[in-house]
């Protein structure tokens, strides 16, 4: 019944939005999210992604905590993106960052201590995820799957659920990471990995509390001999094993760990592996404009036929499935 209910919405997508007539350049961009740097909306570089936000070459913006210094200046900061699509309205996500020290300390990842009470961590989240839909944020990047395979593990995982949860009911898209796993690499190989680590991941799918999957920038040997983002194995797993139909997420393109492939071959590799969303932290490249470079690379690379224009359409159509519920 679960995959009938799949095909009717498949094929109401694809009716409900006139492929044909949206051009290679426009599905790419709804597959690119750009990290902002800056924190007042005149500066530079905000001014600049906003432009190619306004042309359609991003989907989603992403923010972190150096972004925001108080809830007056944040609000105003996620205004100048919240409107300014003209087509499709963008994800606005704000990326964890475990960092202990924060202007904003209350964007911060909270803790899945299972000897907290579970009610008040239930309230410390719920707190959290109105402040985020209060600045106008909604998308969370992303709640940490990688957790502790101690005595401790299944605690763990229901306090990352209520944190999820508290999420989905303050409008906010909720993003995990990092399939399928984080622990135990070393020069970013994981040379044996728990299967029990996918747990967390399937719990979470089986609930409906997953919108977006980030996957790991790592090797995994036990799966395939190239990094999780760039392996149709591990993609497949997800897809196929765990039955996730959502939008999959790449961690940063412009990480320390794939300066071994070219940046070009990143961006084919990804999107041809399986990955719906690129996330790449700067605005600014040595090539340019980050989105905007991305988008020539994406539509040559059609144009060229190393990826395919039904590639981009099926991204496209998880990633605006999604966009329709933004509220």
């Amino acid at each position: 019944m679960k995959k009938i209910f799949l095909l009717l919405v498949t094929i109401y997508s694809l009716f409900s939005y006139d492929l044909e007539s949206i051009s290679n350049a426009r599905l790419a961009g709804q597959m690119i999210f750009i990290g902002v740097k800056g924190k007042a909306v005149n500066e530079y570089s905000v001014k600049k992604l906003g432009q190619e936000a306004s042309l359609g070459r991003l989907g989603g913006v992403v923010f972190n905590k150096d972004n925001f210094t108080d809830f007056l200046q944040a609000k105003k900061l996620v205004d100048r993106f919240k409107h300014i699509a003209l087509v499709n309205p963008l994800f606005l996500a704000y990326e964890e960052n475990n960092e202990e020290k924060q202007d904003f300390a209350i964007l911060k990842m909270p803790n899945f201590n299972p000897l907290i009470n579970i009610n008040q961590s239930r309230l410390a989240y719920t707190k959290q995820a109105l402040f985020l839909n209060n600045l106008g944020l909604n998308l969370y990047l992303s709640v940490d799957l990688n957790l502790n395979l101690n005595k401790d593990f299944y605690k763990q995982i229901i306090y990352s659920q209520e944190f999820a949860n508290s999420l989905k009911q303050n409008n906010i898209f909720v993003s995990v990471a990092n399939f399928p796993s984080n622990f135990a690499a070393k020069d970013f190989v994981v040379e044996s990995y728990n299967i029990n680590s996918l747990k967390p991941f399937y719990d979470f799918i089986q609930l409906d509390l997953i919108d977006f999957v980030e996957l790991s920038h790592l090797k995994f040997l036990n799966f395939d001999n190239t990094q999780a983002l760039f392996s149709k194995k591990i993609i497949s797993i997800l897809r196929n094993d765990l039955s996730f139909n959502k939008v999959i997420i790449s961690d940063d393109i412009l990480g320390g760990s794939l300066d071994e492939v070219d940046f070009k071959d990143r961006i084919i590799k990804a999107i041809n592996a399986g990955v719906d969303v690129l996330y790449f932290s700067m605005p600014q490249i040595k090539y340019g404009d980050t989105a905007t470079y991305v988008v020539s690379v994406i539509t040559k690379a059609v144009d060229d036929g190393l990826i395919s224009r039904k590639r981009l359409e099926e991204s496209y159509l998880r990633i605006i499935n999604l966009k329709d519920k933004i509220k």
